[in-house]
């Protein structure tokens, strides 16, 4: 009878002891105040636009190239006696360049000269004879095809000797040297090549899809060339009349100007053509637009952020223009990719 009573104890203890602890627990429940968690208010920097200018530009690559390439040919064959160009050598018009072997025309000058004058002689007489009606004019047609023909012969000879001594036909740099002393020389082969090294260009292939921005604006077309730590100004030369079918490009040739020291046809270059530039604008620098082209103005009534869904009308690599009606505004410049439209924040320098 003791152990029963003793288990029927424990068993209304522990219902009592449970009991309270839910009485606490509820009179917790009932009497705690939550506390509400309340976020900071963004800290943002704000701008206005400032006066500025926007260039729009194309980047693209090519290569330094004589604005003109004269190839130096022979008019005679014959083999070369002297051979005087060097690349890099400075060369005058008319300079002797090439020395032709002009033995066999030398020959040939003397023969029709021999033949000139035998043929004068016969004119002559001839000539003598017709005038005291002792020979017809046939004969002295005759004779005076016959000594046509020879001075023909003979002027002919005489300019293959001048041939044969080959000039430059423009003052000009060497650029580069295609034969040598002892080797033969054809009629129209390739002696050396003379490079006007005071004019200098870049022809840039530019894709078709830009043909009519550029026709558009040739007037107003600035460029700058860059090899390595070297940059020069170029202008506005020629643009190509048609599309290249095959690689879909067009030529533009740019004329390098200024200190031409640093720069030599065959170099590869970076060219920058600036083809539109807006001055006297409100800007603001890129940063200021999210990565989805949103940006956001600062309400200093509500001291809130209002989001603009704004497409500037022109931007360059830098910076985008204002509109007019937002010149005067205020704009997160720091700090937007943290807020919303119409979220509370404060300015801080």
């Amino acid at each position: 009878m003791g152990k029963r009573f003793l288990k029927v104890l424990r068993y209304v203890l522990l219902i009592l002891i449970t009991a309270a602890l839910a009485v606490v627990v509820l009179w917790f429940i009932r009497n705690h105040k939550t506390e509400e968690y309340t976020a900071p208010v963004p800290a943002v920097k704000v701008s206005r636009p400032e006066t500025g200018k926007i260039v729009q530009s194309l980047k693209f690559n090519a290569y330094v190239e004589a604005q003109s390439m004269i190839p130096v040919v022979p008019f005679v064959s014959g083999t070369i006696m002297e051979y005087y160009p060097k690349q890099g050598m400075q060369v005058s018009k008319d300079q002797v360049l090439v020395e032709i072997d002009k033995t066999a025309y030398q020959l040939q000058y003397d023969q029709a000269a021999a033949a000139y004058t035998a043929a004068q002689s016969s004119y002559d007489r001839i000539k003598k004879l017709v005038d005291v009606k002792a020979a017809s004019q046939q004969d002295l047609d005759e004779v005076t095809a016959q000594k046509d023909a020879y001075k023909a012969q003979m002027d002919l000879a005489q300019v293959q000797i001048g041939y044969a001594s080959v000039k430059a036909p423009v003052s000009g740099t060497v650029f580069t040297v295609d034969s040598a002393k002892g080797s033969i020389a054809a009629q129209g082969n390739l002696l050396c090549t003379i490079a006007d090294l005071s004019s200098l260009v870049v022809r840039v292939a530019i894709p078709e899809k830009y043909y009519s921005l550029m026709s558009s604006r040739t007037g107003q077309i600035e460029a700058t060339v860059t090899h390595g730590d070297d940059s020069i100004a170029a202008s506005f030369s020629s643009l190509s009349p048609y599309i290249n079918p095959q690689s879909k490009t067009f030529v533009l040739e740019l004329s390098l100007e200024g200190n031409l020291d640093g720069f030599r046809p065959g170099m590869f270059v970076n060219v920058q053509i600036d083809y539109n530039k807006i001055e006297d604008v409100p800007v603001l620098p890129l940063s200021t637009m999210k990565t989805d082209g949103t940006m956001y103005i600062y309400d200093p009534d509500t001291q809130t952020a209002e989001m603009l869904d704004l497409v500037p009308e022109a931007q360059d690599s830098q910076c985008f223009l204002v509109p007019d009606k937002y010149k005067d505004s205020q704009f997160i410049t720091d700090g937007q990719g943290t807020v919303f439209d119409g979220q509370s924040v404060r300015i801080v320098e």
